[in-house]
C-alpha cells in the first residue's frame, strides 16, 4: 500500500505558473494597449462625471484603477507599451474638459506614480499579484495597492493640483486620498477577475444555480441601494432623513457578496454601492451645498472603507477555506485511487496482472481527466520499450500515437531518467515519466490531453510520478514473480528428473516387461515359419507384439511427458485420467516396496484447468512421499489410498493421498511446506516447496494432517472447471 502523500497549503494554493511568451503573451500584448486606452478613456468620463464643481478631484477616480489593473495583468517589461497607450486618452478627455497642458501632463505623471507604486510592489512581494484567494495575499494587495500607492502618489498629485490651481492642498490630498483608495479596492480586483476568468468563464458558462444567486444579489443591491439614496441625505450632521440606518440594510448583502463569491464578489458590490451613492449624490447635489455634499460624500467614502476593508479580508478568507476544501476532497480523491491501484495489483498473480493494467489506466485517466495514458517496459533484451497496455479516449487507434514515438525513441527519453514533455497537432500536452527500481530502467508511462505543458508541473506532476510508482512496482512485481516462475520451473523440472532416476529399477521392469513379450513373440512366430504357417495363430502373435509395443510406447510417452522442459501449457484436464497416470508410472516402485496402492475415486467429474506436466509432478512427489514414510511399516500394513471428492460449495476439486507411515512429526504442519525443510537424511526439502508453488500458480491450495490412526494425509485442491 503507498503511504498517503502530504500537500503543504503553499503547493495546495499556489499560482499556476505564468504561460510563456511565445504564446500567451502574443496576443495580450497586441490587444491591451488599445484595450487599456478605452478603458482609461471611459474611466476618466465616469470620473469626472462623480466629480463636484468647482474641485478638481473626483470622489471616485477610476482611471488609476484601470491602469494599476492592466499593469498587474502585465509583465513589467511590457509596462511601457501601456503606459504609451494611455497618455493620448488622457490628454483628450481632459483636455476636452478644460484642463490647461501643463495640469494634464502632471495629473498623468501622478496616475501613473500611483500605477507604478502599486503593482511593481505587489510584484515585488507578491508570488501571485493578480489573485486574491488567500488572506496573505489580500493583505498584500491592500498593503501594496489600497494604501501605499495612493497615500504616497497622493502627496505629489496634491501639490501639483494646489500650484497650478490654487486649491487647498490639505483638501486635495484628502479628497485624492479616499477617492483612489476606494477606486483601487472596489475597481481592482473587478477588472483583474473579470480579465483572468471572464473569456473562460463564458466559453463554459457558469452553474445555473450560481448565475441565479449572483444575479438576484446584483437585483438586491440595485433595489435596496436604490431606496437607500433614492433622497438626499446627510451623514456629517444630525439625521434628517434616516440614511445612516439605512445603510445598515446594505451590510447583508455585502457580506452574501464576500461569503459566497469572494474577494473579487465582495469588491463588485461595493463597487454598484459606491456607484449607486455617488450618483445619488451629484444628483441631489443642488439641494446642499457643495461643501456640504462634500463632506457627506467623504463620510459615505469611510463607510464603505471601513466595512469593505474587512469584507474584501473575509472573501479571501472564504475563498482559501473553499481551495483548501477542494484540495482535501482532491487529496482525498487523489489517496482513494492509490489505493484502489495498490490493492488491484497487490493480490494479482503475474499472470492476471496484463488484464488488470488496462483497466487501471482507464480508471487513472478518468479520476485524472487525461486523454490518454500508456504503459510501457522494458524488452528481455533491454533494447526498446515494449507496449504493455493503454488506454485513450479515442479508442484502440488513438492510445499508441499518443504515447509521443516509436518504443526505440521512448526508451532513449526514459535512459536519460528525467521526464520528458511533448505536444501533438492539437495542441496537447503530455508528459513522460520512466519507471525505476534503484537504477534499472523498468519501462515508462505518458500521460496526455492536457491543454497546457504547465498543467504537467508542480503537484500536478508528482500526483501523476506517485501513480507512475505504482505501476512501475506492479511492474517489478511481475518481472520478480516471472523470474521465481521460472526458477521454479527450472528446480521443478530437476526434481522430475531426479524422480525419474529413483524409478530407474521400476521403470526398467516395467518397460523389461513389454520387452521380453515381444521378443517371446517374435520367436515364436519364427518357429511356426519354419514348421509350417498357421494365419489364425500368427495373427494372435502379431496382435500381441502390437500390445506389447504400445504398452512400451505408453511407458515412454509418459516419462518424456514428465520429462518435458518449457513454459506451462495449461488445458482443460481430468484429474482421475492423471491420477491412473501416475499410478501406473508408480506401481511397479510400489510392488518391489511392497506397498498397495488403492483408489476411491468420485463418481463426479473432475475437471480442472491447468498444466499436465506440473500437476502430475505434485501427484508423484506425494505418492513417492507415502511409500518412503511407509519404509519402516511391516509390509502388511503398507496402504497409499488416492481419493478424490468435489466441493461443491468451493467449487473445487479435492485430491488426498492418505499413508499409513510415521506421520508428519511436527507441530506445524505448515512448516513441512517451506524451502528446504526436511525429515529425510538425504532429502533436499525442495518438493513439497514446488509442489505448494505449484498448486498455487493453478489457483489452489495444499495442506497435511496427521491421521487419527497412523500416518499422514496430504490434500490439495484445484478449482472445478464446469466448462471448457
Amino acid at each position: 500500500m503507498i503511504p498517503p502523500q502530504e500537500y503543504p497549503l503553499e503547493e495546495v494554493l499556489r499560482p499556476p505558473p505564468r504561460l510563456p511568451a511565445a504564446r500567451a503573451s502574443s496576443a495580450w500584448a497586441a490587444l491591451a494597449p488599445p484595450a487599456v486606452a478605452v478603458a482609461y478613456y471611459l474611466g476618466c468620463l465616469l470620473g469626472f462625471a462623480l466629480r463636484f464643481p468647482p474641485a478638481t478631484t473626483s470622489i471616485l477616480w477610476p482611471p488609476n484603477a484601470i491602469l494599476t489593473s492592466a499593469l498587474l495583468l502585465t509583465p513589467p517589461r511590457r509596462w511601457w507599451l501601456i503606459l504609451a497607450a494611455v497618455l493620448p486618452a488622457h490628454v483628450l478627455v481632459e483636455w476636452r474638459f478644460g484642463f490647461p497642458l501643463l495640469l494634464i501632463l502632471a495629473l498623468f505623471v501622478t496616475n501613473c506614480l500611483e500605477a507604478l507604486i502599486g503593482a511593481g510592489l505587489a510584484h515585488r512581494l507578491s508570488p501571485a499579484p493578480t489573485r486574491f484567494d488567500t488572506l496573505a495575499r489580500a493583505a498584500l494587495f491592500l498593503f501594496c495597492v489600497v494604501l501605499v500607492a495612493p497615500v504616497a502618489s497622493g502627496f505629489v498629485d496634491a501639490a501639483a493640483v494646489a500650484a497650478l490651481r490654487g486649491e487647498p492642498y490639505g483638501s486635495v490630498w484628502r479628497t485624492r486620498l479616499f477617492s483612489n483608495t476606494l477606486s483601487a479596492l472596489t475597481v481592482v480586483p473587478v477588472i483583474v477577475t473579470l480579465v483572468q476568468i471572464g473569456p473562460a468563464a463564458l466559453r463554459a458558462g457558469m452553474p445555473s444555480r450560481r448565475a441565479v444567486e449572483a444575479l438576484s444579489l446584483i437585483l438586491l443591491l440595485i433595489l435596496v441601494g436604490g431606496t437607500v439614496f433614492a433622497h438626499p441625505f446627510t451623514l456629517a450632521g444630525p439625521p434628517r432623513t434616516g440614511t445612516q440606518s439605512e445603510l445598515v440594510l446594505l451590510l447583508p448583502l455585502l457580506l452574501w457578496a464576500a461569503t459566497r463569491f469572494g474577494a473579487a464578489g465582495s469588491s463588485a458590490a461595493l463597487l454598484s454601492t459606491a456607484v449607486l451613492a455617488f450618483l445619488a449624490a451629484t444628483s441631489h447635489a443642488g439641494t446642499t451645498s457643495a461643501a456640504e455634499a462634500a463632506r457627506d460624500v467623504r463620510v459615505l467614502q469611510a463607510f464603505l472603507l471601513v466595512a469593505g476593508i474587512p469584507l474584501f479580508a473575509l472573501g479571501a478568507l472564504m475563498e482559501e477555506r473553499l481551495a483548501i476544501e477542494e484540495a482535501l476532497h482532491a487529496r482525498l480523491r487523489f489517496e482513494a485511487l492509490l489505493s484502489r491501484l495498490s490493492s488491484a495489483f497487490v493480490h494479482l498473480p503475474a499472470s492476471a496482472m496484463e488484464a488488470a493494467f488496462e483497466a487501471q489506466l482507464r480508471q487513472v485517466a478518468e479520476e485524472k481527466d487525461l486523454r490518454h495514458v500508456s504503459l510501457f517496459r522494458m524488452s528481455a533484451d533491454r533494447r526498446r520499450l515494449e507496449p504493455v497496455s493503454s488506454w485513450s479516449a479515442e479508442g484502440p487507434s488513438g492510445a499508441w500515437p499518443a504515447a509521443g514515438g516509436s518504443p526505440a525513441e521512448l526508451l532513449a527519453r526514459a535512459q536519460d531518467h528525467e521526464d520528458w514533455s511533448f505536444e501533438n497537432d492539437r495542441g496537447e500536452w503530455a508528459l513522460g515519466i520512466p519507471l525505476e527500481a534503484g537504477d534499472t530502467l523498468l519501462g515508462a508511462m505518458v500521460f496526455g490531453g492536457v491543454t497546457a505543458r504547465e498543467a504537467v508541473i508542480g503537484e500536478a506532476a508528482t500526483r501523476l510520478h506517485i501513480i507512475a510508482e505504482v505501476f512501475g512496482g506492479a511492474l517489478q512485481r511481475q518481472r520478480a514473480e516471472q523470474d521465481a516462475r521460472r526458477s521454479r520451473d527450472e528446480l521443478a523440472h530437476f526434481l522430475r528428473v531426479s524422480t525419474v532416476g529413483e524409478l530407474t529399477t521400476s521403470l526398467a521392469h516395467e518397460l523389461n516387461q513389454p520387452l521380453t513379450a515381444i521378443l517371446a513373440n517374435a520367436q515364436a512366430a519364427r518357429q511356426l515359419l519354419d514348421s509350417g504357417l498357421d494365419r489364425d495363430e500368427m495373427r494372435e502373435i502379431l496382435s500381441d507384439i502390437v500390445e506389447e509395443d504400445k504398452r512400451a510406447g505408453e511407458v515412454i510417452r509418459r516419462l518424456r511427458e514428465l520429462l518435458r522442459k518449457g513454459a506451462p501449457e495449461y488445458a482443460p484436464l481430468d484429474l482421475h485420467t492423471l491420477v491412473t497416470e501416475v499410478v501406473g508410472l508408480v506401481a511397479n516402485d510400489a510392488t518391489i516396496r511392497n506397498v498397495a496402492i488403492r483408489l476411491d475415486l468420485a463418481a463426479e467429474p473432475t475437471r480442472v484447468r491447468g498444466d499436465r506436466v506440473q500437476i502430475q509432478q505434485v501427484m508423484l512427489n506425494l505418492l513417492l512421499n507415502a511409500m518412503d514414510s511407509m519404509a519402516d511399516v511391516p509390509p502388511d500394513k503398507r496402504l497409499a489410498l488416492v481419493t478424490t471428492a468435489v466441493a461443491t460449495e468451493e467449487r473445487a476439486v479435492h485430491l488426498a493421498i492418505r499413508d499409513t507411515g510415521s506421520g508428519l512429526n511436527v507441530a506445524d504442519p505448515d512448516r513441512i511446506f517451506e524451502p528446504f525443510y526436511t525429515t529425510k537424511a538425504a532429502g533436499m526439502g525442495m518438493g513439497l516447496s514446488i509442489a505448494r508453488s505449484i498448486v498455487a500458480a493453478h489457483g489452489g491450495r495444499i495442506w497435511a494432517r496427521d491421521n487419527a490412526g497412523a500416518g499422514a494425509t496430504f490434500t490439495f485442491s484445484l478449482p472445478l472447471l464446469t466448462r471448457d
